[in-house]
């Protein structure tokens, strides 16, 4: 998870292309005959051929449709259409709110499960999940699902920590983003924030960095010098 500084279209498009697709071929097979009483000979083709109407565009769900525990807040104006990925998030907000850490272990990744361990063996999941304020701040769209920001407000101000989750089966994953985290009093100034990504330096020097230098090899083969060998004074 990440650290705090200091210390996630509906289908009726597609629906609507191939009612397309098939009320333009429809058109062509039309007859040109009329029948008895003036109409058509061709009613029933006509009727055949006629597109189905989309499917309605389901409103998001409302904050009170997410049943949001006390001290976690998802803006009407984030929540995504699909309701499996609103109900994800407004899942993984409250666990951080009431610092359910089982919950929580359930839904994400096996990484972030034992840094979340470390925490709780520790203590500092429980001192920082202690009466904070946690909100939806930021939901950007990530195939093959959702990128999120939550702030964590607390008595010293708001931090910005990123998740990305994805649909596996019939549940959500989550897994944590090293995410920017702009400076801020309230968790509701980092509305609409952008996700952006901390650059980490790679963990420790390269190999050839790392290894002393080794003086060249002299790969000349040396000659023998002539002559006699000089004793003492010459």
């Amino acid at each position: 998870m990440t650290n705090r500084p200091d210390a996630v279209r509906t289908p009726w498009i597609a629906a609507a292309l191939a009612a397309s697709v098939v009320f333009a071929a429809g058109c062509e097979k039309k007859e040109s005959h009329t029948g008895l009483g003036g109409r058509s000979g061709s009613t029933k083709a006509q009727a055949a051929a006629r597109p189905a109407p989309p499917p309605p565009v389901r409103a998001a769900l409302t904050p009170a449709d997410l049943q949001l525990a006390p001290g976690a807040q998802f803006p009407a104006q984030l929540i995504p259409t699909d309701e499996s990925a609103a109900r994800a998030v407004a899942a993984l907000a409250n666990a951080v709110a009431t610092g359910d850490a089982d919950a929580l272990a359930g839904m994400i990744d096996r990484s972030d499960a034992a840094v979340l361990g470390h925490l709780r063996e520790s203590g500092d999941w429980d001192r920082a999940t202690d009466s904070v304020t946690v909100r939806v701040v930021a939901v950007e769209p990530a195939d093959p699902g959702v990128r999120v920001g939550i702030a964590i407000e607390d008595q010293t101000g708001a931090y910005l920590i990123g998740w990305e989750g994805a649909p596996t089966r019939n549940a959500w994953t989550f897994r944590s983003l090293p995410v920017e985290s702009p400076p801020a009093a309230r968790a509701s100034d980092l509305d609409g924030v952008a996700l952006a990504l901390m650059d980490i330096p790679a963990p420790g020097p390269a190999l050839d960095e790392a290894a002393p230098a080794r003086p060249p090899v002299n790969t000349k083969p040396q000659r023998r010098r002539s002559g006699r060998r000089r004793g003492l004074g010459g």
